[in-house]
């Protein structure tokens, strides 16, 4: 596949998950980057399931766009329509619209996400007195420690990366279902750094050469505000007690600081999980960084009922069962 990338597309975005870099990193998931622009308006599309003769039951779609008023909504529809795209999401659990009055008059499903935002005009210190009485001693106990953050900037790093990325995904996936990337797409995020719309952080312990990766983390950026994307990290017992996590973490809003964000998203999370599930634990860890609590808000739009039926009710619980029989193979 190729990327159509329209003219100072990168300078007509809102969010970096619309960028060129972002969609070449998509294009490594397997999904095909639309990125499209009507007047005031821009758009990126990404298409899951192009292919093979079942692609008009399979195919799914994301979009994010400038803005989601019900003109743009019908705009994206109509060309995912022309796409023979059955369903459209509208944002994800990171990025979507701050008010629902376009996707609710719209007719799309809205579903109310959460985040915390800290605010990086505050200094280091602020930021301190706001965490978790707890998180700041884990803090003040990474700085104790030998362990060592820097940003990515090698091929050899983005390996390293992406080595500790899949010991998380398996570690995860004891659980539930978790995304698996492939290196590719790590290395289209690195190279994002150039266009100054991500970067990613490393935690080292140990002598030059022979080193232990130990937490890892991607923070896309555009405009003013830098996002908590993605995260790995060691669960070696000899390792935990030096807070890997948290000191790169830290880290990261001085780095998106010294970039000129004003804002740190940190991602969505989810307040009304279960307390047994571990997207819980992750809402928990997150709250305690002290960031404001913001709304925002997401859509599923039905572009074609009876694929998407088919979709539900027989496609994707066939898919659900045979990756559980593949995975217990593989055990």
């Amino acid at each position: 596949m190729s990327i159509n990338i329209p003219s100072k597309w990168n300078d007509r975005i809102t969010e970096a998950v619309q960028s060129a870099g972002y969609a070449m990193a998509m294009e490594s998931m397997d999904y095909q980057p639309l990125l499209i622009e009507e007047r005031s308006n821009a758009a990126a599309v990404y298409i899951r399931g192009r292919g093979g003769l079942l692609e008009r039951f399979k195919m799914r779609a994301t979009a994010y766009l400038n803005d989601y008023t019900i003109d743009s909504l019908k705009w994206i529809t109509d060309i995912l329509k022309q796409e023979h795209v059955p369903i459209a999401r509208f944002g994800d659990t990171m990025f979507g619209a701050d008010d629902p009055s376009g996707l609710e008059a719209f007719g799309a499903d809205v579903v109310k996400r959460y985040s915390f935002v800290t605010d990086l005009t505050l200094d280091e210190d602020a930021w301190l007195a706001g965490m978790n009485k707890n998180l700041r001693r884990d803090y003040r106990k990474s700085l104790r420690s030998d362990v060592r953050v820097h940003e990515i900037l090698t091929a050899e790093d983005v390996k390293n990366y992406f080595d500790l990325s899949n010991v998380t995904t398996q570690r995860v996936r004891k659980e539930k279902y978790y995304t698996q990337y492939p290196l590719e797409f790590f290395q289209a995020i690195a190279a994002m750094k150039s266009s100054d719309q991500a970067f990613m952080l490393l935690a080292k312990t140990g002598e030059e050469g022979n080193e232990d990766v130990l937490a890892g983390g991607i923070f896309v950026m555009n405009g003013k505000k830098a996002l908590y994307y993605h995260g790995c990290s060691t669960r070696d017992r000899k390792h935990m007690p030096k807070q890997a996590p948290t000191l790169l973490l830290f880290n990261a809003l001085v780095h998106a600081k010294a970039r000129g964000c004003t804002h740190f998203d940190w991602g969505g999370v989810d307040p009304n999980a279960s307390k047994e599930d571990s997207v819980y634990r992750i809402y928990r860890y997150k709250k305690r960084w002290g960031g404001e609590p913001v709304e925002f808000y997401t859509g599923e739009y039905t572009v074609s009922e009876p694929v998407v039926w088919l979709q539900e009710k027989i496609l994707i619980p066939a898919y659900s069962k045979w990756s559980v029989m593949k995975q217990a193979r593989r055990n």
